[in-house]
């Protein structure tokens, strides 16, 4: 239906915008269009569906589903982790009973490490001896839905390979510019190290000129983003616009020859994109690429442009070609802020007019910092729930430090064959890293550098960016009737936010988390909440965070009590060795043994069984009466699996937490 709506659409669009009369009657013009968006919105609809491989038959998810033996392609350079590689792959084909078949489909792989698999390359072939599992859905409430990250990009299995379950054939289909762009990469990395270059100051020169984030450690990558200059650590339009005017500069010779002009504006096309190649086509990359490509090809066609226009047919062009960019975070943020630094800069700029010149670089580089912040930080609250608050001090500092080691960084690889001029480029670059990275980390050590549990939810965020707009379309025109719709959007938002609050203050809940290997369990009540939880999980920020956290910022729940599951006692514990907790008339027993005699049958509203090697489902029954059995994620997930087969065969209400992910309920 919807490919004959499009072809129908398409060319009633060509012949009226060929219809000249039909062109020049301005009350007619509505019907172009309506025919010009029903086109455009049905080319986006099929265009998102065709994106869409799991959609085809002869996607690997709909044809594979026990363990076999699959033929891969490399697709990305293996990421190390603790105990495996991470490496992302392509299916080719698979075997069954009547041979190999032709299939497709992305993958991600870990891979047990051994020397083989750290050999592994972009492009490789290997056959591997797996069975794909769907992706995960998030385990627990207000968790990073890793799942639908990964569908954004069209992978929807991933599978474990022991060292003994794969081979490599020793083939190499990879696309030999990208083979090519991944070896200098590792050279270039290379070189690095070769003069002196390790540590932090490796991970932070290796991102910052090579897009390489795999050094940097993530204490390091803390305090930047606590600072506020993370930006930095990410190849984008910073970078590629410092590339483009070293490139421009050198190239200035051609301008001067006929038909100069065209040839400067090829060669600077193909170095852009083989730099944005080189750094690993992020979406800030091919943004900022894509736009300077445009701009070039202005240039060279010696034609004016908009910057709005080109900023738009850049967004246009990369997403016709892969739609799901726009659910990238990286690609959102990067044009909001290069939207923002258009509009807004020139005007903040105008605030001051310092007369001296280094005040006036200054407080250049500030509204720079500030209007792309004012762009982006609505989208800063959604996805990370911080604001940094010192930004433009930082900005102030790395910015310039920044666009100093990235022309460091290029003079070191274009004399590396000079060992002793090298080698004080390479120390004069380490410094300047060093100095760096200790600038970040002091501005992240002022009090109050960052704050932190500040959570929306996309529809505050489309009124917070729709205040900014109406606000900003008061100050161009200067009518109260713009300051009163901006007046009652601040209001509606106010309104629904109190709404909010009032609604969070009454919530009563309790849940019982998913922590692999870790019992953590908690009552909320209103804005408060009662943590009990292992202390390996109390003293981890990391893991909290990720399995905790986020949950208090999506429930406002800002008053937090931490207590250790292993030295909370209580008399009833003493008693019965249990962990025994009530909160609001509901009674929580946590039973990590079944030696202990009863004198009576406990009465309890969640019984949660934790790190139990042997269960009695008959005798627990004697021992407790119970509205919901819980296993908590201490348990391993095929023996919790197996008690719960068992606890419903006796008609129990029973809650596996490894198995169906986190237990939440309103009491």
């Amino acid at each position: 239906m919807w490919w004959e709506i499009l072809i129908c659409t398409s060319a009633l669009t060509i012949g009226i915008g060929a219809f000249k009369l039909l062109n020049k009657s301005y009350g007619l013009r509505w019907i172009y269009g309506i025919l010009l968006t029903t086109t455009l919105l049905a080319n986006g609809y099929l265009l998102t569906i065709g994106n869409i491989q799991i959609f085809s038959t002869s996607h690997v998810g709909n044809l594979v589903s026990e363990k076999t033996w699959l033929q891969v392609r490399v697709t990305e350079p293996a990421e190390e982790k603790a105990k495996s590689y991470k490496v992302s792959m392509e299916v080719e084909s698979f075997r069954d009973s009547s041979g190999w078949h032709e299939t497709h489909g992305k993958v991600i792989t870990y891979i047990q490490k051994s020397e083989e698999a750290k050999a592994i390359e972009y492009g490789d072939i290997l056959l591997l001896n797996t069975r794909l599992n769907e992706s995960k859905s998030p385990n627990n409430p207000g968790e990073f839905n890793y799942k639908r990250y990964l569908q954004f990009h069209n992978i929807y299995h991933q599978c474990y390979i022991d060292a003994s379950d794969w081979i490599n054939t020793g083939k190499n289909e990879g696309f030999l510019i990208f083979i090519w762009s991944n070896s200098l990469r590792t050279h270039l990395l290379r070189i690095f190290k070769q003069y002196g270059i390790n540590g932090n100051e490796f991970g932070v020169a290796s991102a910052l000129v090579l897009g390489y984030k795999g050094a940097i450690e993530a204490e390091l990558i803390r305090a930047y983003s606590s600072a506020g200059a993370t930006h930095v650590l990410a190849v984008s339009g910073l970078h590629v616009g410092i590339i483009f005017v070293i490139l421009n500069n050198i190239l200035m010779f051609l301008d001067k020859i006929k038909y100069g002009h065209i040839i400067k504006g090829i060669l600077l096309i193909a170095f852009l994109w083989f730099y944005a190649m080189l750094t690993g086509l992020s979406p800030s990359v091919l943004r900022a690429a894509t736009m300077f490509s445009f701009i070039v090809i202005a240039k060279a066609t010696r034609r004016n442009t908009n910057i709005y226009n080109t900023l738009a047919v850049s967004a246009f062009v990369l997403l016709i070609i892969n739609p799901f960019l726009i659910m990238e975070v990286g690609f959102q943020l990067s044009y909001l802020a290069v939207i923002g630094i258009i509009y807004l800069q020139p005007k903040i700029y105008n605030w001051l007019n310092p007369h001296n010149w280094l005040l006036d670089k200054m407080w250049e580089l500030t509204a720079v910092s500030i209007a792309a912040q004012v762009a982006t930080f609505p989208l800063g609250l959604l996805y990370f729930h911080q604001f940094p608050n010192y930004f433009f001090i930082s900005n102030l500092i790395v910015i310039p430090i920044a666009t100093l080691i990235v022309y460091a960084g290029i003079l070191l690889f274009l004399i590396s064959w000079e060992t002793i001029l090298a080698a004080w480029v390479a120390k004069a670059m380490y410094w300047l890293i060093w100095f760096m990275n200790y600038c970040v980390q002091l501005i992240e050590s002022i009090p109050y550098a960052l704050t932190e549990s500040l959570t929306i939810n996309i529809t505050e965020t489309w009124m917070i960016y729709l205040i900014i707009i109406t606000f900003l379309i008061y100050f161009a025109y200067k009518k109260a009737k713009y300051l009163h719709v901006a007046l009652s959007c601040t209001l509606l938002l106010v309104s629904y936010q109190l709404y909010q609050g009032i609604t969070q203050s009454k919530q009563l809940k309790f849940v019982v988390y998913h922590v692999p290997k870790t019992t953590a369990f908690e009552f909320i009540d209103g804005h408060s909440s009662f943590l009990v939880a292992d202390s390996s999980l109390i003293h981890d920020n990391e893991k909290m965070k990720f399995y905790i956290k986020h949950h208090w910022w999506e429930v406002g729940a800002t008053n937090n009590q931490l207590i250790d599951g292993n030295k909370s006692v209580s008399k009833r514990v003493k008693k019965y060795g249990i962990g025994f907790f009530q909160h609001n008339k509901k009674s929580v027993a946590v039973v990590t043994d079944q030696s202990s005699a009863h004198a009576s049958q406990l009465l309890v509203d969640y019984l949660i069984v934790s790190k139990i090697k042997h269960l009695d489902l008959e005798k627990l029954t004697q021992d407790y009466e119970f509205e919901t059995l819980i296993f908590d994620s201490s348990n391993p997930k095929w023996m919790t699996q197996k008690w719960k087969q068992q606890a419903l065969k006796m008609r129990l209400n029973v809650h596996s937490v490894p198995n169906d992910g986190a237990f939440v309920v309103d009491i």
